[in-house]
């Protein structure tokens, strides 16, 4: 078992928890914009019990799976009208989601593109001069830069524990950066004015990275909306590549992913061939943070390691213990607590591959 320092892990799981609240004032069901080609949403009745119920989501592992719904026993997916039949000839139930209403372009108005979210943090930092430090972290494919904010009463003490959030592995999922830059602004506009945060950001540096994937999410906003790849090429064409899924640690395993390059799911031609994933993975080795939080949509649940694996998380009661806590403070727009469950990379990466504690919220 790995030896954790448990006052930090303490510390900084409280840190988890509370900052749940900060993404709560923020987290609606994500609006989706005009749909590439002719794919539509569909909403998929799964099964309520769980055993029956993974089963279920293997079998609809092979489409584009949006969100789980474990409450009301649903899943969404978005399909091409070919993929119909494939679906209910497995014997699901099938209805046309809400969700379709809803693609038009000019519901991406209100979410920030890559250059503003570039523009918004030059803006934090200059504002914020002494308790901000910006780092480019790396490259994407089209050469747009990844960006870290940096957050402390002391940015530069590299000896205070760190905690790191990130958001939007997947294009199409705006609402994430909403969430991160959300907490940028929370903390900094409260230090000195609020006991708790003014205490977390004298105790610790909070490093937040609040777009992983800028090249896929500026094809979202040039209309492809349903894309959720990098900007990958072969042949000369675009088809991406799922960074969620091109981490090195559990690469390619559990039907979690495809080998097909015009699969959603697609992990790569390697593990960790991309640039985005190369930056996450520097940026953790060079920081060590104790703890992370990745930010994706729209299931509304709170996941950590391993959710397909039979060998047992040595740490699992930490992580329930944590997650238990990420609950409590973690209520969605409707009123609803996010349920705990299992899930794999790249949390895998995070616990097993560096030791670092790791949990991923689907707002």
């Amino acid at each position: 078992m790995i030896a954790f320092n448990s006052k930090i892990i303490r510390a900084s799981s409280r840190f988890l928890a509370v900052a749940g609240i900060f993404g709560c004032a923020s987290l609606m069901r994500s609006s989706l914009a005009k749909s590439e080609g002719n794919k539509r949403i569909v909403s998929v009745r799964i099964s309520t019990d769980p055993l029956r119920r993974v089963e279920d989501l293997k079998d609809l592992s092979q489409y584009d799976i949006l969100g789980v719904s474990i409450s009301e026993g649903l899943a969404e997916l978005g399909v091409a009208e070919w993929e119909l039949e494939s679906i209910k000839s497995n014997g699901f139930q099938i209805e046309f989601s809400p969700l379709n209403k809803q693609l038009n372009r000019e519901n991406l108005e209100p979410y920030l593109t890559p250059s503003e979210v570039v523009d918004r943090l030059a803006d934090f930092r200059q504002t914020y001069a002494s308790m901000t430090d910006l780092k480019t972290i790396g490259l994407t494919r089209r050469k747009r830069p990844i960006q870290a904010l940096v957050i402390s009463a002391h940015p530069e003490n590299r000896n205070q524990p760190t905690v790191l959030f990130n958001a939007m592995h997947h294009a199409r999922e705006v609402m994430t950066t909403e969430v991160v830059m959300h907490i940028a602004e929370e903390l900094l506009q409260n230090y000195g004015r609020d006991a708790e945060i003014t205490h977390w950001l004298d105790s610790a540096r909070i490093i937040l990275v609040p777009q992983v994937n800028p090249d896929g999410n500026q094809f979202v906003h040039d209309g492809q909306s349903m894309w959720r790849k990098n900007a990958w090429e072969s042949d000369g064409r675009t088809f991406g590549v799922d960074i969620n899924r091109n981490y090195p640690t559990l690469w390619g395993a559990c039907n979690g992913s495809s080998t097909s390059k015009s699969s959603d799911s697609f992990r790569g031609p390697s593990s960790a061939s991309e640039p985005e994933t190369a930056a996450m993975m520097n940026l953790v080795l060079t920081e060590r943070p104790v703890s992370n939080i990745s930010y994706h949509s729209f299931s509304e649940m709170i996941l950590y390691p391993y959710g397909c694996r039979s060998e047992k998380n040595p740490s699992l009661e930490l992580f329930k213990s944590i997650g238990a806590d990420m609950k409590a403070n973690t209520i969605d727009d409707r009123g609803n607590v996010q349920p705990i469950v299992s899930t794999w990379n790249p949390l895998g990466y995070f616990w097993n591959g560096i030791h670092r504690v790791g949990f991923m919220v689907e707002a």
